[in-house]
């Protein structure tokens, strides 16, 4: 029955990588994570490697691509960042719009601008040209969800699996992802804020636009009620303006103990290789995942693990 159900998810059924000692070897997936950062960063072909800005690791499997805007991106594609944030990068005193639609006014927007779309081609084109060099070159399967900010490019990238692309180009399109997209999707929420709102009778992310900031405080409670309430007043209309950054190597080692039944041994691991210790669910050919944003007012995301 376990087997049934895996398959009918879109899983398979993988064998464990061990070392000579019988121990679980996470080696293969921290090669194959390294070989795809690599390959985001350096291994695309002009003209898309061209486009890309900037890549952030966001965990083994999981990366966001900031896209370069065109000189020749229509007005919408620019003024999109003034609504629903983007993960553009701003000289310092710059913002992309002074006077930003305010979480309160966005009903209202989204009323009048509901048939409004954005040109996110070139992001697009990224995202087709990452899917194929990481199967040619790495033999991985790639989801990408291609979007103006992290959070929708994020949820568009589960959407995209097991193996596709999903583009969030307009207005309409948002707001039906946050119909779909149920509350405990919302990156970064612990468990108990989840089930908070789903007592609540929150399940999905766009119910939460009928919610005010005061409300969703009540119903979280705790000392950080307020902070995480406003957070989700913005992921509610899909906005998020969280920047692509690129964060670098790990600066920081752990010390793990193992015992067995002879000794204990010490090894000495970075906190790279202590984040794939949770990955280890996924065969190295379906490990990768990369993401994709659209244009400079853009980024993206995308997991390959259910």
């Amino acid at each position: 029955k376990a087997r049934d159900l895996l398959q009918a998810a879109g899983g398979r059924l993988v064998r464990v990588f061990q070392e000579a000692d019988s121990r679980v070897s996470y080696r293969p997936y921290r090669e194959a994570s390294a070989a795809l950062m690599r390959l985001l960063r350096t291994g695309l072909s002009p003209p898309h490697n061209l486009s890309v800005q900037v890549v952030e690791k966001a965990s083994i499997d999981e990366a966001f691509i900031l896209v370069t805007l065109p000189a020749t991106a229509p007005a919408a594609t620019n003024d999109l960042a003034h609504h629903i944030g983007s993960s553009r990068s701003y000289p310092a005193g710059q913002t992309p719009n002074p006077n930003p639609v305010p979480v309160a006014g966005m009903q209202s927007w989204v009323a009048v601008n509901g048939t409004l779309a954005w040109d996110l081609s070139v992001g697009a084109a990224v995202a087709a040209a990452v899917r194929a060099a990481v199967q040619q070159s790495l033999g991985l399967t790639v989801s990408v969800g291609v979007a103006p900010n992290k959070l929708l490019a994020k949820l568009a990238s589960r959407l995209a699996k097991p193996d596709g692309v999903v583009v969030i180009d307009s207005v309409e399109k948002v707001q039906h992802m946050l119909n779909e997209t149920t509350v405990n999707r919302i990156p970064g929420l612990g468990g108990s804020v989840a089930a908070a709102l789903t007592s609540a009778g929150i399940s999905h992310i766009a119910q939460l636009q009928q919610h005010s900031q005061a409300e969703l405080a009540a119903i979280l409670g705790g000392p950080q009620a307020a902070a995480i309430a406003d957070r989700l007043c913005e992921a509610g209309w899909g906005r998020d303006s969280a920047q692509v950054v690129d964060k670098g190597p790990p600066k920081s080692i752990q010390v793990q103990l193992a015992l067995n039944a002879h000794l204990w041994r010490a090894r000495i691991q970075s906190t790279e290789e202590a984040a794939a210790e949770g990955a280890a669910t996924a065969a190295p050919s379906h490990l990768a995942a990369a993401a994709v944003a659209p244009e400079a007012l853009s980024a993206g995301s995308a997991d390959t693990l259910p």
